[in-house]
């Protein structure tokens, strides 16, 4: 139960870091937005950074109450700053041509980074993204020694004076299983997305991030 739930508040924490630091990425890449702006947006991100998870998870704990609410709070705003930083610097390292395109045509910035950096960058933002709910789950453990919910809440039980020592034993073991498996499952999606062979059609970006949508400017 407790691996489950960790497994949950990382997957929450992913979707929901993932979803606000790509803005806050495009906004602090210099090559899609003014310099100012991305000085301002990556000291927030720093910010939100420096501050480790487990810090996050007793605010929230304070905040929110004990449980895995804190928990998601908590891995969410390390994963924007973490991601965020991550992002930035692949959307940086695009290639100019595109961009020297759609600045040519006119498009706002926002336009740029939607329809020509993400997707350029997009093999890299996915990987990043799978590394991400890896690091998440691996830290669930800590977050809960705070009270922030999964599997650390039950190790913390058991680490108590007179408590049995051999089930956090078991507990680690079922926790560098679950990440072994999830590692191996993100090679696996990544290699979809990096698949060398022309006949293979991969991925587009907007078949990821934005899966319901039915546009075609891609």
């Amino acid at each position: 139960v407790g691996m489950v739930q960790t497994i949950e508040i990382a997957f929450l924490a992913t979707v929901f870091g993932m979803a606000l630091s790509l803005p806050l990425a495009a906004m602090s890449a210099t090559n899609l937005s003014p310099k100012w702006l991305a000085q301002v947006i990556r000291q927030v991100l720093a910010a939100l950074r420096v501050v480790p998870s487990l810090i996050w998870a007793l605010i929230f704990v304070i905040l929110v109450g004990i449980g895995p609410l804190a928990g998601v709070l908590a891995m969410t705003i390390y994963t924007v700053g973490y991601l965020g930083k991550l992002q930035y610097e692949a959307l940086e390292g695009v290639s100019r041509e595109p961009l020297e395109v759609a600045r040519a045509m006119g498009l706002p910035r926002w336009q740029t980074a939607r329809y020509f950096a993400i997707p350029e960058a997009s093999n890299s933002l996915i990987s990043q993204m799978l590394f991400m709910f890896e690091y998440n789950v691996r830290h669930g453990s800590v977050v809960g020694l705070v009270g922030a919910g999964g599997i650390g809440w039950y190790m913390q039980y058991y680490l108590e004076p007179f408590k049995l020592y051999d089930r956090v034993l078991a507990l680690i073991l079922v926790m560098y299983v679950s990440v072994i498996l999830i590692d191996q499952l993100s090679l696996q999606i990544r290699r979809g997305f990096i698949e060398e062979d022309e006949r293979v059609q991969r991925p587009r970006w907007r078949e990821v991030f934005l899966p319901f949508s039915t546009g075609k400017g891609d």
